[in-house]
C-alpha cells in the first residue's frame, strides 16, 4: 500500500470524527501493556478497546471477531510479527471458517479497518530478515518507529515502505519522582542497573543487555582503584521488583548505569531521569535524543568497561555537575511524559484511517487478500 509522509496529511485528516482504536498488546503488565494503558489514559474523544494476542493463541480468528463486532476503526499489534502472521494465507482461512465466511467475505468485511503496527527493536534488520516480511509490511496501513534510530535504517530500506512516524515511549513522570531529601555524602557510591541479563543471549548470541560484559567488569576495576562501590540491580532473574516499587529503587542511587548493545528506547533511562538520578550509557536507542547537554557527555562509544569506570570517576569527582545533572534530567524527562508523547497517536492513526477508507486503496488491498486466501 502507498505510504504517505505523515506531516504532508495531518491536516487533511485532523477533522476525522473520534476514532475506535483496538490495542493488541503482547500480555498485560508488559511493555507493550504499558503502552496501551497511557495512550488509553490520554486518548481525549477517542475510543479505546484492547485484546491481548498472547490470549488468541492459533485462533485469529478472535482479532477478526473483535474487530467486526465491535466496529474499530483501527487495529493496531504492537509486536509487528503477531500481525504479520495475522493476514498470512492460513491464518485468514482459518478465521474465515471460524467465523463461517466464504473466503471471499473476510477481506471485505476488514476492507475499511486501518491495521497498523510498530517498531521498537532492532531485530530482524538483516537484508534477509526484511525480505521476509516485505509482504506483511505492504499490507498493512502503517507503522511507527520508536527512534530517530530506527527511522534512519528503515527509512534507507527499499524493500519495506518507509516509516509513518517516530513516536518515542514515554515515563509516568507522577510516578517516578525525584527523592525529596539529599542522600549522605558518608554512604557508599551506589551505582545502579537494570534488565533482563538473559535477554538476547540465546537469539543474538551475546550479552546484549551489558551486565557481564561491561557493568561486572566496570564495578571490578572501581573497587581496583581503591573506590568504595555499593551496587543495587534490577534484574527478574534475580528478583522481579514491583513496578510499584522502582522509584525507591531509583531514588536509591547516585548513578545509573544502561550498558545495552540494542535498545529501541530504553525505558530504564527514561525512568532513572524522571527520578532525578544521573546517567552514564551507551549509545543506544533514544539516548541521544532525550539526553540534555550537560548529560550528553557521559554517551560512551566505543562501550569499554575502562571507559564506564573513568566515567563515574569523573562524574563523582564534580559535585556541582552531579547536582546540574539532576535538575536537568528530571527537566528533559518532563518533555517525555506520557501526556505529551501519547499525543503522536492520533494524527498517524488519522492518517492511516484515511488510506483504510479511501476506496481505491482499499479495494487493493481487498483485492491482495482475496487472491492471497484463494493461494494465487
Amino acid at each position: 500500500m502507498r505510504h504517505m509522509s505523515l506531516s504532508t496529511k495531518r491536516g487533511a485528516t485532523a477533522s476525522l470524527r473520534p476514532l475506535h482504536v483496538l490495542l493488541c498488546p503482547d500480555q498485560p503488565n508488559w511493555a507493550f501493556d504499558n503502552i496501551a494503558v497511557n495512550i488509553a489514559r490520554y486518548c481525549g474523544p477517542h475510543r479505546i478497546s484492547k485484546l491481548y494476542m498472547g490470549e488468541i493463541s492459533g485462533d485469529g480468528s478472535r482479532l477478526f471477531r473483535t474487530i467486526l463486532a465491535r466496529g474499530v476503526d483501527v487495529c493496531h499489534v504492537f509486536w509487528r510479527e503477531d500481525l504479520f502472521r495475522m493476514l498470512q494465507r492460513e491464518a485468514l482461512q482459518n478465521a474465515a471458517r471460524a467465523l463461517g465466511m466464504e473466503d471471499d467475505m473476510l477481506p471485505r468485511a476488514i476492507g475499511s479497518v486501518a491495521f497498523t503496527s510498530s517498531v521498537y527493536d532492532h531485530l530482524f534488520t538483516a537484508d534477509e530478515e526484511i525480505g521476509q516480511r516485505r509482504a506483511g509490511f505492504a499490507a498493512i496501513d502503517g507503522y511507527t518507529v520508536s527512534s530517530n534510530r530506527l527511522f534512519q535504517i528503515y527509512q534507507g530500506r527499499s524493500e519495506v515502505p518507509a516509516p509513518d512516524a517516530t513516536i518515542r515511549d514515554g515515563v509516568d513522570t507522577a510516578h517516578f519522582t525525584p527523592r525529596t531529601d539529599e542522600r549522605l555524602s558518608c554512604r557508599p557510591l551506589t551505582i545502579g542497573w537494570a534488565g533482563n541479563s538473559a535477554w538476547g543471549r540465546a537469539s543474538q548470541g551475546y550479552d546484549v543487555k551489558g551486565y557481564t560484559r561491561l557493568f561486572e567488569p566496570m564495578i571490578a576495576r572501581l573497587r581496583a582503584k581503591g573506590h568504595d562501590v555499593e551496587i543495587r540491580v534490577a534484574d527478574p532473574r534475580v528478583g522481579r521488583i514491583p513496578f510499584s516499587d522502582m522509584p525507591d529503587f531509583y531514588r536509591g542511587l547516585d548513578i545509573f548505569v544502561c550498558t545495552s548493545a540494542i535498545e529501541g528506547t530504553p525505558n530504564t533511562v527514561l525512568e532513572a531521569m524522571a527520578c532525578g538520578v544521573p546517567v552514564i550509557s551507551t549509545d543506544v536507542g533514544i539516548v541521544p535524543e532525550i539526553f540534555g547537554p550537560l548529560q550528553r557527555r557521559f554517551i560512551l562509544d566505543p562501550p569499554e568497561p575502562d571507559l564506564f569506570a573513568a566515567a563515574v570517576i569523573e562524574m563523582t569527582s564534580e559535585p556541582r555537575l552531579i547536582a546540574d545533572i539532576k535538575v536537568e534530567n528530571r527537566n528533559q524527562a518532563m518533555l517525555q511524559s506520557w501526556e505529551n508523547t501519547t499525543k503522536g497517536w492520533w494524527p498517524f492513526w488519522e492518517l492511516c484511517a484515511a488510506r483504510a477508507q479511501d476506496p481505491r486503496l482499499s479495494e487493493r488491498r481487498e483485492n491482495w487478500l482475496r487472491l492471497l486466501m484463494n493461494g494465487d
